[in-house]
């Protein structure tokens, strides 16, 4: 499984024979992507990773609702990556194993369709159309995926190029899968097959018993839809023609077609439930050969033994030198008037020079650093017709040559392009065997190439910045190839330093905030652009320590969650979760977690310390204060323990005393005298400050009981208005005394007279 930077890796979701995609969340965003790789390896192809890299950004810049967004990109250990959305709903396979609607089928067609176009208009051709390929967002919006990635691995070799064409052959337009050249009408063939395979359940060609479709999709007729769909068979028709001027060729054309067909030809809401069709994602067809050609066995024989120099000499070279020949002589002559005068008068000589005047003149054109190979070789070349023996005109013949090579190879290394050219030209007319020259050309090939690229990284740098990882990564590659292409080149091992330092100064920051993942993915790609850049040592060290900070870091908030579900909020000492992030904290202030865990633990330990208040358990508040204090659990929660401890002390012992003194009043008699220094209004301003206190209660009935008690006395020996005074006083303590009411009321009537 691959490892990629900026990403986890969850699972695994398919493989193929060339690809494996999985589902992974960004390390950053948290969001879940697919991350789609790409085997670079497939026997007999050849992976292109420059073109893999071009092609993908051309992809990632398009933006369209109806096709995939690709969020980053590159290679990873050698392995190309494609990161893009993840779909949920699944592809149409899963959708059609369902069952689909007609309104619901031809608005995925309509999508698809404009999909297509906008791709074309961005001069991209799918190449593979398939229901694997067609993915649907949580809106239920059709949107198409791997826009031409099998293309990736094709071998491009020139002149005899392999003809082996990948894609799934069952959607494969027959101009393609013979090979022959294609546009973007092959995407509307392959989306015509998913069509007809929408509305009847099954592929419109099958295999013949060869197992060969391509044939069958070239030579059999266009399949006939079912009765029902009949009105929809010039669709079917407009797609899967044989010939690519007889399809559509925009899906505006389609669409505008679909919505001319009246809905009241099909059946209504008729719901199409197609068998799943699963598809190979990457096949091989070798399509058969012309009649009169040589068998398979020859040519695979003569590609083997084919030599990449007889290649590039028969082919690529050949083109190469027609290109470069092309305006080289009028360059020449243009620029060198006086060169092509002395040529051409050489060509008209006198009659009967003599040969002493013949290599004066030879050695004269050499001699002049104005004139050309094609003079010098004429003057030296003329003096051998002479005198087919002369030394001096061998020798200085071929030196003339090797200093004619000397002078393009220096035109090169200085970067004087057009003169090398025009040097090359001439030699090469000159003589087109000279292997030397081959090589000449090559490198004038590479230096032109690394033009190229540096053009390209600059606008890239221009257009996006250094911030851009995927134009970034494209950026790098080229200036890396141009480094093996132009050795001598200055501006891109420069560039190649400046991204290194860009990327190094990100990953230092992120080791700083503590984002290993990301200190790393940016050390990547500073390792990707310089592996040899000074300071990288020293950023690695930076990174490392930040790793192990964060693996520590990692275990203690691991430790205190796992302290937290035992219920060791902040004891026992040395063991508890508080201490954990409370030493998280020490070393990382601003972590996230830490700091909620601290909040939630302060929330608990607050519950426990009221709840002890509430029962008035000083030992254990005394104890939890201490804890609390001992773990550093914030200044803030501290104090306001220990403020709202010393009140309820205060409290507690003020109730106390006032019950004292009111048990002693009691004693003493002061029981409601005098009127506001006696023992019930103590015991009144008690429970003020206590409600509910048993004591204070208790004794306030014991005050009453008292009252009343006395009140009996007083009625026993005749004192019948100190009785009902006394019994009126231990009303007042006590209302709800029903007895003393009744008490009251027949002393009452005792002093009425009788009738």
């Amino acid at each position: 499984m691959i490892e990629l930077p900026g990403y986890t890796i969850r699972r695994e979701l398919n493989s193929g024979s060339s690809t494996q995609v999985f589902l992974a969340s960004q390390t950053s965003a948290g969001g879940d992507v697919v991350v789609k790789t790409l085997n670079p390896a497939i026997p007999g192809d050849e992976f292109d990773g420059k073109t893999f890299v071009r092609e993908t950004a051309n992809l990632a810049s398009m933006n369209h609702p109806h096709v995939i967004r690709i969020h980053d990109y590159g290679i990873q250990d050698g392995m190309p990556f494609i990161v893009m959305d993840y779909l949920r709903q699944g592809d149409l396979t899963q959708k059609l194993a369902k069952g689909l609607e007609i309104h619901e089928l031809i608005r995925v067609i309509n999508q698809v369709s404009s999909a297509l176009d906008y791709a074309h208009t961005k001069g991209v051709v799918h190449l593979d159309v398939k229901p694997e390929n067609i993915l649907f967002s949580d809106r239920d919006v059709a949107v198409l995926s791997d826009f031409g990635i099998a293309e990736f691995q094709r071998k491009k070799s020139g002149v005899g190029e392999r003809r082996t064409v990948l894609g799934t052959p069952a959607y494969m337009s027959p101009e393609r899968a013979l090979g022959h050249e294609i546009d973007g009408r092959t995407d509307f063939y392959s989306l015509g097959v998913v069509f007809y395979q929408m509305l009847t359940g099954q592929l419109p060609y099958r295999p013949d018993r060869g197992g060969n479709v391509a044939l069958r999709q070239a030579r059999d007729p266009v399949p006939q839809l079912p009765n029902q769909f009949s009105a929809l068979q010039p669709i079917v028709d407009g797609c899967l023609a044989k010939s690519p001027g007889d399809r559509f060729a925009r899906g505006d054309d389609l669409r505008r077609a679909l919505a001319e067909i009246s809905t009241e030809e099909i059946i209504p809401n008729a719901a199409v439930r197609s068998e799943v069709v699963t598809t190979v994602e990457i096949q091989l067809i070798q399509p058969p050969l012309d009649e009169g050609s040589s068998t398979r066995s020859e040519i695979r024989g003569r590609w083997q033994t084919t030599t990449p120099w007889t290649l590039l000499s028969r082919g690529a070279l050949a083109i190469l030198i027609s290109v470069l020949i092309l305006g080289g002589t009028w360059y020449f002559i243009e620029r060198e008037p006086a060169v092509a005068n002395a040529l051409f008068s050489w060509l008209s000589p006198s009659d009967t020079p003599s040969v002493e005047e013949v290599w004066n003149t030879a050695e004269a054109l050499r001699s002049d650093s104005n004139q050309s190979l094609s003079a010098i070789v004429a003057g030296y070349s003329r003096v051998l017709e002479i005198d087919p023996e002369h030394v001096g005109a061998q020798t200085g013949l071929g030196d003339a040559v090797d200093a004619w090579k000397g002078d393009i190879r220096e035109a090169l290394d200085a970067g004087d392009l057009a003169l090398a050219e025009v040097k090359l030209n001439e030699s090469f007319n000159l003589d087109s065997s000279d292997e030397d020259l081959a090589f000449l050309f090559e490198d004038l090939a590479d230096r032109r190439l690394a033009e190229t690229l540096l053009e390209d990284a600059r606008a890239l740098l221009q257009r996006q910045g250094r911030d851009n990882v995927a134009s970034s990564a494209s950026a790098i590659q080229a200036y890396q190839e141009v480094v093996r292409l132009d050795p001598t080149n200055e501006e891109a091992p420069a560039e190649l330093d400046r991204y290194a330092q860009y990327y190094a100064d990100l990953a230092s920051r992120d080791a700083v905030v503590g984002d290993i993942t990301g200190a790393m993915a940016n050390m990547g790609r500073a390792s990707t652009a310089n592996p040899e850049f000074i300071g990288l040592d020293s950023v690695r060290e930076q990174i490392q320590q930040a790793a192990t900070l964060q693996a520590e870091i990692d275990g203690l908030l691991q430790e205190a969650s796992r302290l937290r579900a035992l219920g060791s909020l902040i004891d026992p000492p040395e063991s508890n979760a508080a201490e954990r992030y409370q030493r998280v904290l020490a070393t990382d202030p601003g972590n996230a977690i830490a700091t909620q865990g601290v909040s939630e633990i302060i929330a608990q330990v607050q519950r426990r310390f009221y709840d002890l208040l509430s029962d008035r358990d000083f030992e254990d508040i005394d104890r939890l204060i201490d804890r609390v204090v001992a773990v550093g659990l914030g200044e803030a929660s501290i104090a306001e323990f220990k403020s709202r401890y010393a009140l309820e002390r205060e409290r507690v012992e003020q109730v106390e005393t006032l019950i004292a003194v009111a048990e002693r009043m009691i004693g003493q008699g002061f029981i409601t005298e005098p009127t506001e220094n006696n023992a019930v209004a103590t015991l009144r301003e008690a429970l003020r400050l206590d409600p509910g206190n048993n004591d204070a209660e208790k004794l306030l009935i014991d005050a009453a009981e008292r009252l009343a008690s006395v009140a009996r006395e007083a009625h026993e020996v005749g004192l019948e208005t100190e009785a009902r005074l006394y019994l009126e006083l231990a009303l007042t303590v006590r209302p709800d005394a029903d007895e003393w009411r009744e008490l009251r009321d027949q002393w009452l009537n005792d002093m009425e007279p009788d009738g």
